[in-house]
């Protein structure tokens, strides 16, 4: 995949399986992340502010209680 060692979207990635292995998100896989990301930003290329825009999305996610 093209962000094959971008760190920001490792980070993105492991926050998203995170979720998925709490039972947020059904589907914990890259291409569902990456599917997440197009319906949130128009596109699945992101610019470093929008990675961590991604970030910081799925960081409250993950905060917000059950």
């Amino acid at each position: 995949n093209r962000y094959q060692g971008d760190r920001q979207m490792g980070k993105a990635f492991a926050i998203w399986s995170s979720l998925s292995e709490s039972g947020r998100i059904s589907d914990g896989s890259w291409k569902a992340m990456m599917a997440f990301v197009k319906r949130q930003f128009g596109q699945d290329i992101l610019s470093p502010a929008q990675k961590s825009h991604l970030i910081e999305m799925l960081k409250k996610w993950q905060a917000r209680e059950v």
